[in-house]
């Protein structure tokens, strides 16, 4: 079985939209079409926000590359994001876990400049208010791979949800990611 591919930019009917309910053998998979650029953004971010949440959820990868070795894929704090916002975050609720959820090949841009601060991590898992350890549920299976990162306060922050057996996060892979400084070069 093939993932399901949501290709922004693609013509209509292109992409694998005929079963979109992911499991272990369809995970789901949002991409840039072939030679595409994009920048997802929104108007607002509220305090503790964040631009995508991952909301207990399973089997998803947004994957940026639409040109090999290229990020064609951007997502943008806007400039009046909340304090504590973050681009990205991994958020587990009671008795639901996140797992098998993947960010590769992106841009993450926070709104931190000089002086402000309100950009708290490009990629997070933790408590609904950051900082905070996940008191709902233990995720695993999450990967971060290859992004470039800016703008933020902590480039990747993950905060599990304890230190006893079977109940810490497991198998979360951070790879090979540019983790820029925590002001914002490209200007919010």
């Amino acid at each position: 079985t093939e993932p399901s591919v949501i290709n922004i930019g693609a013509p209509t009917g292109v992409g694998g939209w005929s079963n979109m309910f992911a499991n272990a053998s369809r995970p789901i998979v949002l991409k840039p079409a072939a030679g595409q650029n994009f920048v997802i953004t929104t108007a607002s971010v509220p305090a503790n926000g964040a631009l995508v949440r991952f909301n207990a959820a399973w089997y998803f990868t947004i994957d940026g590359e639409g040109i090999p070795g290229q990020r064609n894929l951007s997502f943008r704090l806007p400039t009046n994001s909340g304090t504590n916002s973050r681009v990205v975050d991994f958020m587990p609720n009671t008795g639901q876990k996140c797992q098998f959820l993947s960010v590769r090949n992106c841009q993450l841009v926070g709104n931190n400049t000089l002086t402000t601060f309100p950009a708290f991590a490009g990629v997070y898992l933790g408590a609904a208010t950051a900082p905070g350890f996940v008191a709902l549920s233990r995720s695993e299976n999450l990967s971060v791979i290859n992004n470039e990162i800016l703008g933020t306060s902590y480039g990747v922050y993950m905060r599990g949800r304890a230190t006893t057996v079977n109940m810490f996060e497991k198998n979360i892979v951070i790879t090979n990611n540019i983790i820029v400084g925590y002001s914002n070069p490209l200007g919010g």
